[in-house]
């Protein structure tokens, strides 16, 4: 049975949150739009240590959407 509500994706995996807006399309964001309802900045870029292991605790195959309101790739823009 799927963790999350998203039809395609049996996990979530959140570990980064935020990121740096580079074009128009950041306006629609829906991670963005999130994070702001959780009451945080969704352009300061967080990497949550405590969520690094969760993978290794799941049984059986997954899909799963890494870093659902943030950049996993994200580099700092100077």
């Amino acid at each position: 049975m799927p963790e999350t509500g998203i039809e395609w994706a049996t996990r979530t995996y959140g570990v980064v949150s935020g990121c740096t807006p580079v074009s128009a399309g950041c306006q629609r964001c829906w991670g963005a739009a999130m994070l702001r309802r959780m009451k945080r900045d969704p352009h300061t870029v967080v990497i949550h240590p405590d969520k690094l292991n969760e993978p290794f605790t799941w049984r059986g195959r997954q899909r799963v959407f890494v870093a659902p309101m943030g950049d996993l790739f994200w580099e700092a823009r100077r």
